[in-house]
């Protein structure tokens, strides 16, 4: 069985635009263990943890907001996978951003 990704979940982001964001969301995170929003809306990526709020300009589709933990956040914060643009999609429960993924919510 072959599993393919969610058309409806792919986003194109500068790569040096979302190190900015997950950094700035990645600070507020500090040792919490919460969790954090993806959202799309008015052709931005919204990543929001507890009040704070990170945007970045971003092409493609995300009908829905999209649940991870902070870890992916920090993770991205400290080393973004290599490319240019950043193609973040949602596939078979996971969230990936190029060849990093972790799991995901709706």
């Amino acid at each position: 069985m072959t599993t393919q990704s969610n058309p409806e979940y792919l986003l194109e982001i500068s790569r040096a635009e979302m190190v900015l964001a997950v950094k700035t969301v990645a600070r507020a995170i500090g040792n919490r263990h919460g969790g954090v929003t993806l959202r799309f809306e008015d052709a931005r990526l919204v990543i929001e943890i507890e009040g704070t709020v990170a945007e970045v300009s971003a092409d493609g589709s995300w009908p829905l907001p999209i649940f991870v933990r902070g870890t992916w956040v920090r993770r991205l914060a400290k080393r973004m996978p290599a490319g240019d643009p950043i193609h973040l999609r949602v596939e078979a429960g996971r969230i990936h951003a190029n060849r990093y993924s972790e799991s995901c919510a709706w």
